[in-house]
């Protein structure tokens, strides 16, 4: 008798933890019950098997996923959309015509969901380190960036053009397609709690073209994407970016830490809310990306540009070069060199070029964005 009152007790006991350790787990969950859009990244370092079945068994929670590091030449990217049985659009970073040497290396690709009721549409461009789609919900287009970005730096100058390269295509990109909205995300390769060429680079366009971070919100819990497998080491190296009235959507920011993903980098996720999306569209905003209309400039606006630009240059302090090698510049001083030029240039050009504002379409002179 006493024997079978261990059993219930042992047997209550097993129930009570299981149901503890069940609230724990639910209480980690995603947030899909108001959700609307809900987009995750993941570094997959390759397409394996190991990892296309573990994006098999996540992708119901997510209605895009940002794939990096899929390993794959561009004949091999729409294998995914079989093997997923998801719709894909996806770049590759190797040249087929080319014998590559060693393992495979970097790509990008966006998938979504057969059933996504809203309509997207993948952009072509030429850089091998991001893709883009642009996504309609309603009348309001919002372009989808899944980037991987180079390995961060604090002393290689060519390595940070690089990364500023892929910046720039993004500007390129949502100044031909019309954009309301920029939504970035991927292995950013940078932390920004850190000092480095790429995050010094990566605030100042944030800045300049009014985005933030998602990490910076309130909702975000994430402390680490990536775990090294040398040394363990953590850092926060996948992000998502929006531009900054968007903040509002944002539900929640989060990061699936799974036993059965086999990459370095743990999958991150973002979900909005729809109707705030849709409430954007309808908001008398500034374009993200101003687009001068210099075909249009008459002479009054050309004079008024050289005359703007002198006075902004001769404001600039420039690096001081000694021919007897006393002193010279760092990159960092070169680089700051090379903003106060390009942030010369694009205040003149505010001040005394026609803008075209992409939600009406009409021309108009812009004194500042």
């Amino acid at each position: 008798m006493i024997m079978d009152h261990q059993k219930v007790s042992t047997v209550v006991i097993f129930i009570l933890l299981y149901l503890i350790v069940s609230c724990i787990l639910h209480s980690n969950e995603m947030n899909t019950e108001t959700r609307s859009l809900c987009i995750g990244s993941y570094n997959s370092n390759g397409s394996g098997v190991d990892r296309l079945a573990y994006i098999n068994r996540v992708k119901s929670k997510f209605d895009m996923v940002l794939l990096q590091e899929h390993w794959l030449y561009d004949s091999q990217i729409n294998e995914l959309a079989k093997d997923l049985d998801m719709q894909v659009y996806g770049i590759s970073s190797m040249d087929e015509t080319v014998i590559t040497s060693g393992r495979p290396y970097g790509g990008c690709a966006i998938l979504w969901n057969k059933n996504l009721q809203y309509e997207v549409t993948p952009v072509h461009h030429k850089s091998s380190r991001m893709c883009a789609v642009s996504v309609k919900i309603d009348n309001v287009t919002y372009l989808i960036c899944c980037v991987y970005m180079p390995c961060d730096t604090m002393t290689d100058f060519s390595n940070a053009q690089e990364y500023f390269a892929v910046l720039l295509d993004i500007v390129s990109i949502a100044e031909a397609e019309n954009i309301d909205h920029i939504i970035v995300g991927g292995d950013l390769n940078t932390d920004p709690t850190r000092a480095s060429l790429h995050n010094d680079c990566l605030e100042n366009f944030l800045k300049d073209h009014n985005m933030i971070w998602c990490s910076c919100l309130d909702i975000c819990d994430v402390k680490y994407t990536y775990e090294s497998r040398s040394n363990d080491a953590q850092s926060y190296l996948d992000h998502f970016l929006v531009t900054e009235n968007m903040s509002s959507a944002v539900l929640q920011v989060g990061v699936l830490m799974d036993g059965d993903n086999l990459s370095d980098h743990h999958l991150t996720y973002m979900s909005m809310d729809k109707n705030v999306l849709i409430s954007k569209g309808s908001e008398n905003i500034q374009p993200v990306f101003p687009r001068y209309e210099w075909d249009r400039a008459n002479d009054a606006n050309i004079m008024s540009y050289q005359e703007h630009l002198d006075q902004l240059l001769l404001q600039i302090k420039s690096p001081v070069f000694h021919s007897d090698c006393r002193y010279k510049p760092t990159n960092m001083d070169i680089q700051c060199f090379h903003d106060s030029i390009i942030d010369a240039c694009i205040e003149a050009s505010n001040l005394s070029i026609p803008v075209k504002s992409y939600r009406n379409h009409q021309t108009k002179s812009m004194p500042g964005w």
